[in-house]
């Protein structure tokens, strides 16, 4: 299905679904200017949305901004950008991810040289749901604002997107070939989170495993040359 994707969260509950403009919703219910619900009178389980869609009687029905997902009222709530204050945001209390002093110096050196790139994710009151430790880099680099998205999630919601948002970035894996390919191109102008031994490394080990770096004593003893005997003339030779 084609169309604009909007987020939309339920009343209430800071559940969000998704609305595509110009597009259907299977199993959708649309709601009347004056609220009351009726089903698809197509009886298709599809309702176009974003548009004037057909009453039972042939009527118009006004565009609205709230609409009925299986069962649940939806407003739409498109999302939005802001630069707010850092001095009116903290950190969550409850965060279980953990940020040292590497992590934290590799978020400022990003933040140094590339600017922020996304927002982080705020809730009502101004607690960190999501980019704990964005803030506490643009702090430390003496910044007064910071660009948020607000969530409407709340309790179990809340917590468990705080999570999945780390979670899901933990079980992403790295195609070393592609990596160490680009580290090399970048080598020069350096990549934050990486020291120059970690690319060389990288770049080593991901041309050939077989000839990485080895320590003196096992060099040592690779240089070394063996006599051996000929068995049929008995001359001896080194190799």
């Amino acid at each position: 299905m084609g169309g604009n994707v909007d987020t939309l969260s339920t009343a209430g509950t800071g559940r969000a679904v998704t609305h595509l403009e110009g597009g259907h919703l299977a199993g959708a219910r649309y709601t009347h200017g004056d609220d009351n619900e009726r089903a698809d009178p197509r009886g298709e389980g599809d309702v176009k949305m974003g548009r004037q869609a057909p009453k039972p009687n042939g009527q118009r029905i006004a565009r609205d901004r709230r609409f009925c997902y299986r069962g649940l009222v939806v407003r739409k709530t498109p999302m939005r950008i802001a630069q707010t204050s850092i001095k009116d945001l903290v950190t969550d209390p409850a965060n279980t991810r953990r940020h040292g002093e590497r992590n934290l110096e590799t978020i400022k050196a990003s933040l140094q040289r590339f600017g922020q790139q996304k927002p982080i994710v705020v809730d009502a009151s101004g607690v960190v749901v999501a980019g704990n430790g964005t803030l506490d880099a643009a702090r430390a680099l003496g910044w007064d604002k910071i660009a948020v998205v607000r969530t409407g999630l709340e309790g179990a919601d809340r917590a468990a997107y705080g999570i999945a948002d780390n979670r899901t970035a933990e079980l992403a894996e790295w195609d070393d070939d592609a990596l160490a390919e680009m580290l090399a191109e970048l080598k020069n102008e350096g990549v934050p989170g990486y020291t120059d031994d970690e690319i060389e490394e990288l770049i080593t080990e991901t041309v050939d495993p077989s000839f990485g770096a080895v320590g003196e004593d096992t060099q040592g003893r690779l240089d070394e040359k063996t006599k051996v005997r000929c068995p049929e003339c008995g001359h001896e030779f080194t190799t």
